[in-house]
């Protein structure tokens, strides 16, 4: 099977992980900071508002091209993270992607609790396409793939998006296993996007 490959080298952090990573004050709903919150991340982590403005501003760029020149309709984002909906650079791929093509489907993957308090805003879509958000853990391809094709028809093509999220899998869970089974699911001409952190490449930055 050909499976075409999109890649980020990019070092990047993802606001599941980091629910303080605010860049500009756009990247966390202000009432997730509650009285007695951890002081920001980035006062530790100097890189770190850099790191979430890079891999969204990748994610913008790989789903225009993707539902543009490529044509593709269908998108899995597992590890979706706080949702930042309407907030300019920092867009949701179905804003991106339905913005270029208004018929994408998207299925959004997060196991945190935080974000399915704002799943509701990962269920607008326009009149032509379709968004859903799942509860899940990447962890559990299986159960993903079962309730994403309740919106995602798997006989066609399907952008996989893993941004900022596999450096959460142990070795011991087995990531080449996980990601083989989300791509042995979709058919040829399909896409996986992956971002992955990397403290060497800007060590100055690191605690």
């Amino acid at each position: 099977m050909l499976i075409q490959w999109i890649f980020d080298e990019m070092r990047t952090v993802r606001c599941t992980v980091v629910h303080d990573a605010d860049p500009d004050g756009g990247a966390v709903p202000s009432d997730l900071h509650g009285e007695g919150a951890a002081p920001p991340t980035g006062a530790a982590r100097p890189g770190l508002r850099f790191s979430v403005r890079a891999n969204r501003a990748f994610l913008a760029r790989v789903v225009r091209l993707l539902a543009g020149e490529l044509a593709i309709r269908q998108f899995l984002d597992i590890g979706t993270g706080i949702p930042n909906t309407g907030v300019p650079s920092l867009e949701m791929v179905h804003e991106v992607a339905q913005a270029v093509a208004p018929e994408s489907r998207v299925v959004y993957v997060d196991n945190d609790p935080m974000v399915l308090a704002y799943g509701h805003k990962l269920r607008t879509s326009s009149p032509e396409g379709a968004t859903d958000y799942i509860q899940g853990d990447l962890r559990d391809p299986d159960m993903i793939l079962r309730e994403a094709a309740r919106t995602l028809d798997f006989g066609n093509p399907v952008a996989i998006m893993l941004l900022g999220v596999l450096h959460l899998i142990r070795d011991e869970e087995d990531p080449y296993r996980i990601v083989a089974q989300l791509m042995d699911a979709v058919p040829s001409g399909s896409y996986l996007v992956l971002s992955h952190p990397a403290n060497d490449l800007l060590p100055e930055t690191q605690p």
